[in-house]
């Protein structure tokens, strides 16, 4: 039986959660079913390029308690699905209550598990805050990066990518000039992680982070090139690579696949980013850049990082004080990150690394670039997690099995 399906994603800064929304948009269409997908005018490309045809919101003038009843009849839709329900938690002046009035079922995507007892949200330097509640009959609990389990509403969030055969991979790199012998970086960053904060110190740490990052990958080696996805350049790895630093837009998904495949190793900032999930998929090793530190003051840091802090860490440490944990730069979140990779095999496949600690930061780095022992190692690990994660249901599965 054919359904129709309303999603609503109302930030353009939820790049990630509506990559999640538009695979399960797809696997619901895949199935016969129709889909509405109202998302901010920028996320249209995202959308078009997978074949969903957006209609367009602004964010900043439209209330959503108005539109949304307004979609549901003109699409005829047998569901809401809301994109996603941490986002939908942040929207004080749209109003959630015209959710508990609607007379047809609410699916909330739950990116975060913020449905879960005790779930708090710890951004930069500001105090840990329970998000409102959204009123939803099922949540969607996608894994990765949630822990894999038989939790009702988790699903199995990989997107189905087939490995990189030599000869594909070979003509991606020879796409981007990468020659046999080099090893390609692909850094991924987006537009929330560029200064556009509320907090002084998150948009501080916007600005200086990439001058840090830049430096630890140029120790990596002459032959280590970068091609950077994201909004726009960071100037600290132009400098400090020349031509070595590549940049791209934000890519459509087929294009950003094609670079995954191209690259030797995905190095981020985002322990949450969907882009690592799309590398394990690929069996491409990830790096994720955290800070487990908090320090109030330059001689705190120095205390704690010991003498062995070199003389660049000391001159940005300087400038970045006072400094809040992170493993979701700049935005904090780092308790939230180690709630949801306790227990969690995908934390292994992220390779969470201090950033801070410059000397172990450069060698983890080489290693998943150079040295084959590891890559293989780490290659056998996401193996086995692809195969724990194919074990559990589809999203498309879990909502025709709820409306049936």
């Amino acid at each position: 039986m054919s359904r129709g399906f309303t999603f609503v994603a109302p930030v353009a800064k939820g790049w990630g959660e509506a990559v999640l929304g538009l695979r399960i948009a797809r696997e619901l269409i895949e199935r016969g079913h129709r889909v509405t997908f109202a998302a901010p005018r920028s996320l249209g490309p995202l959308l078009r390029s997978s074949g969903v045809e957006p209609i367009a919101l602004n964010e900043h003038r439209q209330r959503l308690s108005q539109v949304v009843p307004r979609l549901l009849a003109r699409s005829n839709s047998t569901a809401l699905l809301l994109v996603d329900a941490a986002t939908w938690s942040w929207r004080p002046l749209a109003g959630r209550a015209f959710l508990r009035r609607l007379d047809l079922p609410v699916i909330a995507l739950d990116v975060w598990g913020i449905g879960e007892p005790g779930f708090r949200w710890d951004f930069s330097d500001s105090v840990p805050v329970r998000p409102d509640p959204v009123p939803a009959q099922l949540r969607l609990l996608p894994v990765p990066f949630l822990r894999p389990s038989a939790r009702k509403g988790s699903y199995d969030a990989l997107p189905r990518l087939t490995l990189t055969s030599r000869s594909a991979r070979r003509a991606c790199r020879d796409a981007l000039g990468v020659a046999a012998r080099e090893r390609l970086i692909l850094l991924t960053s987006a537009r929330w992680q560029s200064g556009t904060q509320p907090s002084v110190q998150a948009n501080r740490l916007a600005r200086l982070l990439p001058w840090l990052a830049a430096a630890l990958v140029g120790r990596a080696g002459g032959g280590v090139r970068v091609l950077h996805v994201g909004p726009e350049p960071w100037f600290p790895f132009r400098i400090a690579l020349r031509r070595r630093y590549r940049w791209s837009p934000q890519l459509a998904p087929a294009a950003f696949e094609s670079a995954l495949r191209a690259a030797d190793l995905l190095l981020s900032f985002n322990a949450a980013g969907t882009a690592s999930s799309s590398a394990i998929a690929l069996g491409i090793p990830v790096l994720t850049g955290i800070n487990s530190n908090a320090f109030g003051s330059i001689d705190q840091a120095l205390g704690v990082l010991g003498a062995d802090c070199s003389p660049l860490l000391r001159a940005w440490l300087r400038h970045a004080v006072p400094l809040y944990p992170f493993a979701m730069w700049p935005l904090g979140l780092h308790r939230v990150m180690l709630r949801a990779l306790a227990r969690n095999p995908y934390r292994q496949l992220i390779n969470p690394t201090e950033i801070l600690q410059e000397d172990q930061f450069v060698a983890r780095l080489r290693e998943l670039l150079y040295d084959i022992g590891a890559r293989r190692a780490l290659s056998e690990a996401q193996a086995g997690y692809r195969q724990r994660v194919a074990r559990l249901p589809r999203a498309a599965d879990l909502i025709t099995s709820f409306l049936d």
